[in-house]
């Protein structure tokens, strides 16, 4: 908010001033706070949190053409020190998923009965002790 909108709350013109000033402050912190959270995104950080309990944030701000300065140097510090490169992606390394497929059930025949037909006497009396609402 500018300092005209405080004014026309009915703020003394003092107050409007460090009103404003103090709302443009916060905006701003915030506006910092993603453009960092979104830089540590991009860099391959695998736990973005983590990262940025790592980065020195003090020397962080914005440049006159609205990038964020002062925290490339540390990213890419972080990403080629041993003892913090765990926490980004490495390039060229590509995660496979491999097992079941989710949605499907595994049976031939997809359908919410079982399939009693594989089993023997013993093994069916069983189930239906197990489940004595079951359907067959």
């Amino acid at each position: 908010m500018k300092k005209e909108d405080f004014i026309s709350l009915g703020v003394s013109e003092d107050a409007a001033e460090k009103a404003a000033n103090a709302f443009e402050e916060a905006v701003g912190g915030v506006r910092l706070a993603g453009a960092v959270e979104t830089a540590i995104a991009r860099s391959g950080a695998r736990n973005v949190k983590a990262v940025k309990a790592l980065l020195d944030l003090s020397g962080v701000a914005f440049s006159a053409d609205g990038a964020v300065t002062g925290l490339n140097e540390q990213l890419n510090a972080l990403k080629t020190a041993d003892d913090s490169a765990f926490l980004f992606e490495t390039p060229g390394a590509a995660f496979t998923l491999s097992g079941a497929v989710p949605g499907e059930t595994g049976r031939e025949t997809p359908d919410d009965r079982a399939d009693f037909s594989k089993l023997n006497y013993s093994q069916l009396c069983a189930f239906l002790e197990r489940n004595p609402k079951a359907n067959l």
